[in-house]
This record gives C-alpha cells, structure tokens and sequence, in this order.
C-alpha cells in the first residue's frame, strides 16, 4: 500500500493531479462476480462438459459452480452488477480515475497457488485474494494494472488505475507515466 501511495503522489506532484483518498466498498459484489464467472465458464467450456473430470480442478469446480446456479441467483447476480455499475458511475462523475493497490498482498512464493490469510482473514476461494480486480471487471470498466514500485525483496508491486467508460486513452497516459516513474526492470537473472 505505501508503494502504490507513493505513486499516486508521484503522480500528482509531477502532473498536478488532485488526490483524494476515498473509501469505496465493493465486497458486497463477490457473489455476483462468482455467480457470472460460473455462469460464463459452463459457456466458454460447453463443448468440454462430457470431459470434466479430465479438467483441473480449479477449472472443473468453476464449471461445476456455474452448473450448480439457479436461474434466480444468476437474475439476482445481474441485479448487483447493474447496482454495482451504477455505484461506479457515481464516482466517476465526482472523479477522473481510481488508484488502488491491485491486490491486498505482495508477491508470495510461486510454489503457493494462493495466499489462504489476507489481513487476517481466511480467504474463502481461490480467487479471493484478487478481489479488487474482479470487483471492476464486474462493472466491465477500463483498467490497467502497472508495477508502482518493489518490495525489499526485490518483487513488483502492482498499482490499479480504473476509469470511466471509454477512458483508455487516459488510463494508458496514467500507466505510461507510472511506469516511467517508477521503473523496476527486469530481476538480476533475467537481464
């Protein structure tokens, strides 16, 4: 979180952009996402259903969660999106853009496939930990992911810039020169 703060900052000493720090809460969308995840899965691997067990796990569950939905819970599913997007267009007209931290947590060990405790919580699903990426791809606004700094260890620390509808062009402008910033290159080895 500092890294990204720093950034921000970064930001706007470099370009005059006005920060503001702002506490916007889309937890409450997490089943929704999970539900339409489900629902496209079944979709994107309907020629793959016959063969499920021969899937990954991870796959085959989310296949299996999408099988599992009632058309209720994919109605109610649609609702939050619409109730989420409106809450971001909302903000939108108040502000140009959001920063974030692209995740709770920094880079943990490859061999881990995720981390279990955020913040003291125990992670309910796999997909979790990336909750404050799938809560803007709900809403199915622009944004991009850029590394804002690096751990003492030497590992990047991603910085999320959302905007309204149609702002790329912007996003991209807000990437370039974080990542201009603010360059990691490339670890010892891979040089």
């Amino acid at each position: 979180e500092r890294i990204c703060r720093t950034a921000a900052r970064d930001l706007r000493d470099a370009d005059g952009a006005e920060l503001e720090e702002i506490e916007f809460s889309l937890s409450d969308g997490r089943d929704a996402f999970l539900a339409l995840r489900g629902e496209a899965m079944v979709g994107n691997h309907f020629d793959r259903l016959e063969r499920i067990g021969e899937l990954g796990d991870n796959l085959a569950g989310n296949i299996r969660a999408g099988l599992a939905l009632t058309i209720s819970e994919i109605a109610r599913a649609e609702i939050k999106r619409a109730e989420i997007w409106h809450r971001w267009r909302a903000l939108f007209e108040r502000y140009d853009a959001l920063l974030t931290p692209t995740t709770p947590v920094g880079p943990f060990p490859v061999e881990t496939n995720y981390p279990e405790v955020v913040e003291g919580r125990r992670m309910q699903y796999y997909i979790d930990w990336i909750g404050p990426t799938f809560l803007v791809s709900l809403a199915a606004l622009p944004a991009a992911s850029v590394p804002a700094g690096l751990t003492a260890a030497m590992l990047p620390v991603g910085l999320q810039i959302v905007g309204p509808r149609f702002s790329e062009p912007m996003i991209l402008t807000v990437a370039k020169f974080t990542e201009e910033a603010h360059p990691i290159g490339l670890p010892p080895n891979c040089g």
